[in-house]
């Protein structure tokens, strides 16, 4: 991880610009990560959903507004499969299950409210992947 580091969204537990990339911890069981507008989602082997960073409207799924500058668990579920990519300026995450569902946390787009917690995106599920193009989300099966 390396950057900026705007409320502590690299989760090195600080707030602290980074210009060389640095390794988050000692954990090394981490699958796969993203980011937007500051916000990090990140899903580990286990299928556990981890969240850090800025946390304007919710972004971080954990109920509230705080922002975190390391990783924290979001929930119990172990079927968290891939973090989506979204727009760089989009306050908001979205992640999907690994039966295809999928959820958003923080900024709603076209006609979606903010949530602070993780919601599902309709009742639809066996999505293969999606991606935020403008301020929609495009999936397919």
């Amino acid at each position: 991880m390396w950057g900026r580091n705007n409320s502590g969204c690299l989760g090195l537990g600080d707030t602290t610009q980074r210009t060389s990339p640095v390794q988050l911890g000692t954990d090394t069981d981490w699958l796969e990560a993203g980011i937007t507008a500051g916000a990090c989602a990140a899903i580990k082997t286990n299928g556990t959903l981890w969240t850090w960073g800025e946390n304007y409207v919710g972004a971080l799924g954990s109920g509230n507004t705080t922002s975190r500058s390391s990783p924290a668990q979001v929930g119990s579920d172990t079927d968290w499969g891939h973090v989506l990519p979204t727009a760089a300026n989009h306050d908001g995450l979205f992640v999907m299950k690994t039966d295809g569902e999928l959820y958003y946390s923080g900024l709603g787009v076209h006609g979606l409210s903010n949530v602070s917690s993780f919601t599902q995106i309709g009742s639809a599920d066996g999505f293969v992947d999606a991606v935020m193009i403008g301020t929609g989300i495009v999936a397919w099966k």
